[in-house]
């Protein structure tokens, strides 16, 4: 399917990468947030709400949870992926296909296992980029667009 409204979501508890593509038009930005609990999750489901209404794309992309995390904030982390793919894509109308990790570094890269700096590295290459390894959350939000342009049916 050719879409022309995408967004990429790499959800973070302090920098939520975003990409939106609209008719060939890329634009990235990070919500970074210090805010804890759920005036952070207040802060970020804002933001997503903001630019989906603005844009109304025809699908979100989402980066799921890292199977191998051990994070002590897993619960936090998937709060919010539901949150966001039940308040906002459900509520709005908006499908959404949620994108393993490994399959979009097996997707950027060749390898399922690939670094931050390998992901940043191919991106830029491949595509012209210019991110850098603080904009991790941004090169993941840009490429989940790429996969979905490349491989959503």
């Amino acid at each position: 399917m050719n879409y022309s409204k995408i967004i990429g979501i790499d959800l973070s508890l302090t920098s939520t990468g975003v990409c939106t593509y609209n008719e060939g038009v890329y634009n990235t930005f990070a919500i970074k947030t210090k805010l804890k609990g759920h005036l952070r999750y207040d802060h970020i489901l804002s933001t997503i709400q903001e630019v989906l209404s603005d844009l109304e794309p025809e699908i979100a992309f989402i980066e799921g949870a890292s199977y191998n995390s051990k994070s002590s904030s897993l619960d936090w982390i998937y709060g919010l992926s539901m949150l966001v793919r039940h308040n906002l894509c459900y509520r709005l109308g908006i499908p959404y296909k949620l994108i393993p990790p490994a399959t979009l570094k097996k997707w950027a890269t060749g390898k399922g296992n690939a670094t931050k700096e390998k992901m940043i590295e191919t991106c830029n290459e491949n595509y012209g980029t210019s991110f850098t390894l603080k904009d991790n959350d941004m090169c993941d939000a840009y490429l989940l667009v790429r996969w979905g342009l490349n491989n959503a049916t």
